[in-house]
């Protein structure tokens, strides 16, 4: 589903085939979307990052349709200059490919290139191509990585 061979629709529809209770989709449906949510300070942290004149760009494992959610959900697109998900590129993290087309698609450099992941397995395969790395571990943490690297988050 995360490089769109299948899409959400399949998904339920492969709920209710092997559910062993009856489910009504829609109300399932309801209770998924409304359980999407977001970190609200780290919003508040990208959005110091971006007024600091950085461009920033967001990669999520993420079926087509629960990007597109989010997106409009969280108004994403006020954040981030270049939002990319494993389904609409067809390509997952930690694949090497998804770093060298985003790196591409933006025009930089890899090693202009700061890429911050919560999986240190997604980070490796970035390092490789010469992308400086940040290991999210937790919004304190992550502000001290990004002072190190002399990145205001003010």
């Amino acid at each position: 589903m995360k490089t769109d061979q299948k899409n959400m629709d399949d998904f339920w529809d492969d709920l209710l085939k092997t559910s062993p209770i009856k489910l009504d989709i829609a109300k399932v449906k309801k209770i998924y979307l409304s359980k999407i949510s977001i970190d609200y300070e780290i919003m508040e942290l990208v959005e110091k990052i971006k007024n600091n004149g950085y461009r920033l760009a967001i990669m999520a494992n993420e079926l087509k349709e629960a990007m597109d959610y989010k997106i409009r959900k969280f108004s994403l697109d006020k954040y981030f200059d270049r939002i990319y998900s494993s389904a609409h590129q067809k390509i997952p993290k930690p694949e090497l490919e998804i770093y060298r087309h985003i790196i591409k698609d933006l025009g930089v450099k890899a090693e202009e290139t700061l890429f911050i992941d919560n999986k240190e397995k997604n980070l490796i395969p970035a390092q490789n191509i010469g992308i400086q790395t940040i290991l999210f571990k937790s919004q304190k943490e992550l502000e001290e990585d990004l002072k190190k690297l002399g990145i205001s988050c003010n």
